[in-house]
């Protein structure tokens, strides 16, 4: 293995002064999952690397149904796992972690690194879109938040403008009977250039009454950046497979990855899709909770 390259490590203990470094030309470094092999490798050359070890405020990790999920941009993947509201409530962000193709990587990788590689094959990044998670952005000028969808512009790609740092992820709380899951499926690579896998994540929510659903999402991803697929035609319907197998048959339908995918391939992606809808959807009914509804009927009539 080659050694790594000379460099200066930076430790500032302000997002501004951190700002100014990496506005100057350094590199910021998180858990250097993908960037100490850049280095090693000479993909790529920093001279200059700046961490945010020493910035305070950066390491909040919190997760309430109905606060939702904080996560500051030094926490490390694996900090989410024995979080038993990560666990109970944001299940699909739980279940991206657990599947890590290393463990490795969720011990040394921050969340926010992960979504900044912008990497198709990330996992993380799927379960958070489905789930509604916001980004904070900080740098020279004012601060911006903005859908996490939003952020990912292309593989490899983000919408950070030169100083700006990923602070903050943010998904609100899934609500008194909402579920999500997530699923990955491993492709057999006949050619080098072939997807790797499929992943997948969905949402669902129903109302007080828990007849019909009232809000849901479905992410595809693996092959491409997060893609949302349209679910109309869940809202409002009442649940059950048929009913999961053409929401994700109409999803494969208007996915452009799945545009030139073979019928096999096609297949898979759907079962997938269906799969994930159907775990979120037994999620959402099994957490249903009498003393949420309560305290929000006293808080509706006070």
């Amino acid at each position: 293995m080659s050694s790594l390259p000379p460099f200066t490590l930076l430790q500032p203990t302000s997002l501004a002064e951190a700002s100014l470094a990496l506005r100057e030309g350094a590199v910021l470094v998180a858990g250097g999952c993908a960037l100490i092999p850049a280095l090693r490798s000479g993909a790529l050359a920093a001279p200059r690397l700046v961490t945010l070890d020493r910035v305070p405020g950066l390491t909040t990790l919190s997760a309430h149904p109905r606060s939702g999920l904080q996560i500051g941009a030094g926490v490390r993947a694996a900090r989410l796992l024995p979080d038993i509201w990560t666990g109970k409530r944001f299940a699909a962000v739980h279940e991206a972690v657990e599947q890590f193709d290393a463990p490795h990587i969720a011990r040394m990788g921050t969340v926010a690194g992960n979504l900044c590689a912008a990497r198709p094959d990330h996992d993380l990044a799927v379960a958070l879109v489905a789930m509604g998670a916001e980004v904070v952005l900080q740098g020279a000028g004012p601060a911006r938040r903005m859908p996490l969808a939003d952020f990912l512009r292309a593989p490899g790609q983000t919408v950070l403008e030169p100083g700006e740092i990923l602070t903050l992820i943010a998904c609100p709380g899934p609500g008194t009977d909402g579920g999500s899951a997530f699923k990955k499926l491993p492709l057999v690579r006949r050619r080098a250039d072939a997807p790797r896998r499929f992943s997948a994540a969905a949402t669902l929510r129903y109302g007080v009454e828990r007849e019909r659903i009232q809000a849901a999402t479905l992410v595809l991803g693996g092959v491409c950046l997060p893609w949302q697929a349209a679910v109309e035609g869940l809202v409002g319907a009442l649940a059950d497979p048929a009913l999961f197998q053409r929401a994700a048959e109409d999803a494969a339908a208007a996915a452009p990855a799945l545009a030139h995918a073979d019928a096999a391939l096609r297949r898979q992606a759907i079962a997938l899709m269906r799969d994930c809808l159907q775990q979120a959807n037994a999620r959402a009914l099994a957490r249903h909770d009498h003393f949420d509804d309560a305290e929000d009927l006293a808080a509706e009539s006070a």
